[in-house]
C-alpha cells in the first residue's frame, strides 16, 4: 500500500502518501513503532494534510498515548504541546503523562510543558494585563506569543531571547482563548 512510504523514511507524511486519511489512523496499529509515531505526526502536523483537511485527533492520541513505545507516546506529547494546548482534553492528556508515564524522560518533558503553559497564562492573566491599557491593547497584535516590553514599549516579540536589564517578558493569549484548567 501507499503507506510504505512512511516505513522507506521517504519525505512526506503518511497523509501526503496516500490522500484518504483513515490509513493513517489504522497506522496507529501497526506493528512498527516508526510507523505509528509518524502516523502521530500525519495526523497533527498541518502541513502534512491535503487541503488542509480537518481531522479529529482526540480520541487516536487518547488511544495512542499509552502506546509500547516511548517515541510513539513521545510524538503524541509533542503534538499536544506544540498544536493542542488550547485545548483541555490535551491539558489533561500532557498532566497524565506527566504523572503517570512509565518513562522518566516523558514524565519530565510532560511537566516542563505543564510548567510553561503555567508560565504562560499566569503572564497574560495576571501581569499583562495590569501594563497600561495603550499598551496592552498594542500585545494583542501578538496573539499566541511572548512580547518584550521595556520602558513601556515592546521591543520584541518571541521567546528564546535574553532579557536585557528592565525589560519584561508578557505571553499575550488569542482573543478567543479560555484559560484550562492546569494540574
Amino acid at each position: 500500500p501507499k503507506l510504505l512510504a512512511v516505513r522507506e523514511e521517504q519525505p512526506g507524511c503518511a497523509v501526503e502518501a496516500d490522500r484518504r486519511l483513515p490509513r493513517s489512523g489504522a497506522a496507529l496499529d501497526d506493528e512498527h513503532p516508526q510507523v505509528r509515531r509518524k502516523a502521530v505526526h500525519s495526523l497533527s502536523c498541518e502541513q502534512c494534510k491535503p487541503d488542509s483537511c480537518a481531522v479529529d485527533v482526540r480520541p487516536l492520541f487518547e488511544r495512542v498515548i499509552a502506546d509500547r513505545s516511548r517515541l510513539v507516546r513521545a510524538g503524541v506529547l509533542g503534538a499536544c504541546s506544540l498544536h493542542f494546548l488550547g485545548h483541555q482534553w490535551a491539558v489533561d492528556l500532557v498532566a497524565r503523562v506527566a504523572a503517570a508515564d512509565p518513562s522518566a524522560k516523558l514524565r519530565a518533558e510532560a511537566q516542563t510543558q505543564i510548567r510553561h503553559l503555567r508560565e504562560r497564562w499566569e503572564s497574560d492573566d495576571r501581569r499583562r494585563r495590569e501594563l497600561p491599557p495603550d499598551l496592552v491593547q498594542k500585545t494583542q497584535r501578538h496573539a499566541g506569543r511572548w512580547v518584550i516590553i521595556r520602558d513601556g514599549r515592546i521591543v520584541a516579540v518571541g521567546h528564546g531571547r535574553e532579557l536585557e536589564a528592565g525589560a519584561s517578558r508578557y505571553w499575550v493569549a488569542p482573543a478567543d482563548a479560555r484559560p484550562p484548567r492546569i494540574p
